[in-house]
C-alpha cells in the first residue's frame, strides 16, 4: 500500500531531485558541468524562495524551502572559507621552481617582441614546454590536497543536508529546525 503524497509534498521532492542533480552534477570535472550545476542550483533556489512566498505560515512547504534555502546560502558560505583556506595552502605548498627555466626563456624570447600575435604563440610554445609535465608531477599531490580542503568539506555538507531534508520530504515530516546550520 502506497502512501497517500499530497501536492506540496511531491513539489518539495520535486525540487530536491532537481537540487540532488545540481549536486551531482558539481562533481563531474567538466566546465559544462559545473555550469550545468550553477543554473540548477540557483534555479532551486529561486523556486524555493516563490514556494515559500506561497506557502501558509508553519506548512510542510514553507518548513522544507526555509531549509533548501538555508542549505544553499550557507553552504555558499562555507564554500567561500573553504576556497580560502585551499588557496592559502597552494600559496604556501605549491614548488614552481619547475617553471623558472620555461619562464625565462619566454621572456627572452618576448624580449623586443611588438606583435601581438607573435606574443601569442610565444605564450602557446610555453604552454607546450616540457616545464609544465614536470611541475604537475612535482605538485600534483598538493592539487589533491588542496581540492580535498576546497571541496571535501563542502560536498560532505550538501550532501549531508540534502539527504536529511529529501528523506523527511518523503515521509510527509518536517525538518526539526530549518534554520539550523548543521
Amino acid at each position: 500500500m502506497d502512501p497517500v503524497i499530497d501536492v506540496n509534498q511531491k513539489k518539495i521532492v520535486r525540487l530536491y531531485g532537481a537540487f540532488g542533480a545540481g549536486l551531482v552534477f558539481s562533481m563531474v570535472p567538466l566546465w559544462s558541468a559545473a555550469l550545468v550545476s550553477a543554473v540548477l542550483v540557483t534555479g532551486v533556489l529561486i523556486i524555493a524562495y516563490v514556494l515559500r512566498t506561497d506557502a501558509e505560515h508553519g506548512s510542510l512547504s514553507e518548513n522544507h524551502m526555509t531549509f533548501i534555502i538555508r542549505t544553499i546560502w550557507i553552504g555558499s558560505f562555507l564554500a567561500l572559507i573553504t576556497t580560502a583556506a585551499a588557496s592559502v595552502y597552494f600559496f604556501k605548498a605549491l614548488d614552481n621552481t619547475p617553471l623558472q627555466p620555461c619562464a625565462e626563456a619566454i621572456l627572452s624570447m618576448a624580449s623586443g617582441m611588438s606583435d601581438p600575435t607573435a606574443m601569442e604563440r610565444t605564450i602557446d610554445n610555453f604552454m607546450a614546454m616540457p616545464c609544465w609535465a614536470t611541475y604537475w608531477q612535482k605538485n600534483l599531490m598538493i592539487f589533491i590536497i588542496g581540492g580535498v580542503i576546497a571541496a571535501g568539506p563542502i560536498l560532505i555538507y550538501f550532501i549531508v543536508r540534502y539527504v536529511r531534508g529529501l528523506t523527511r520530504a518523503i515521509k510527509g515530516y518536517r525538518v526539526a529546525n530549518p534554520k539550523a546550520w548543521f
